[in-house]
C-alpha cells in the first residue's frame, strides 16, 4: 500500500450550468412581459457574467465554451410549443 494516498477527483467543467439555464428560462417565463432590460436584470441576477471567472488558460476557456454551446443547443433544439 502507498504511503501517501492520490485521489483524482473527476468534475465536469460546465457543472451547473444546465440548471442555472432552466432557472434563467423559469424566471424569464414569469414575466407577464420580457424585454432586453427585463433579461438582464435576470442574467445579472444570476451572475452569468462571471461564467469564465477564475478560467486561466486559453485551453480551459475553450474546453468550457465548447460544453456551454453543446448546453445551450439542446434549449435551442427543445420543442417549444408550449412557450408563448
Amino acid at each position: 500500500m502507498s504511503r501517501y494516498s492520490h485521489h483524482i477527483y473527476k468534475v465536469y467543467i460546465a457543472d451547473g450550468f444546465a440548471t442555472d439555464c432552466d432557472e434563467l428560462i423559469h424566471r424569464c417565463l414569469q414575466l407577464s412581459k420580457l424585454d432586453y432590460q427585463e433579461f438582464c436584470k435576470i442574467w445579472k441576477d444570476l451572475d452569468f457574467s462571471m461564467i469564465f471567472h477564475g478560467r486561466n488558460s486559453g485551453a480551459e476557456i475553450a474546453e468550457l465554451s465548447e460544453e456551454l454551446v453543446y448546453i445551450s443547443k439542446q434549449y435551442l433544439l427543445k420543442n417549444t410549443e408550449n412557450f408563448e
